[in-house]
């Protein structure tokens, strides 16, 4: 799935998210409750790094690859579900911020 799709798909969950719970809210509203959600999801992926480095409590459970993928999954779908509200062509922000990381004095790549 590229990103266009993801962005596609997560406008469609949205709109039907909104039409099932009757929830329609600001852009305001809707930017906020994103970065709520993203920053939730930061976490969870901390708390699998942790659990990664064998630095988190045992309590917690043991480390698993699978969670870890999870929870980057839920990072990058969540930074897309702000694109979406934000309109942000996400492909072209991305390109654009790989050819400003190719112009750094200290990396030399060729993609």
């Amino acid at each position: 799935m590229n990103f266009k799709d993801l962005q596609q798909f997560l406008a469609h969950f949205q709109q039907t998210h909104n039409e099932k719970f009757g929830a329609n809210t600001s852009q305001e509203v809707e930017l906020l409750m994103n970065m709520t959600k993203l920053t939730e999801e930061v976490g969870e992926l901390a708390e699998q790094m942790l659990k990664y480095q064998g630095r988190q409590r045992s309590a917690k459970g043991d480390f698993n690859l699978v969670d870890l993928e999870d929870e980057v999954a839920d990072v990058i779908i969540a930074a897309s579900m702000m694109s979406v509200v934000l309109e942000v062509d996400i492909e072209k922000a991305i390109q654009r911020k790989v050819e400003k990381i190719k112009t750094k004095r200290w990396i030399d790549l060729d993609l």
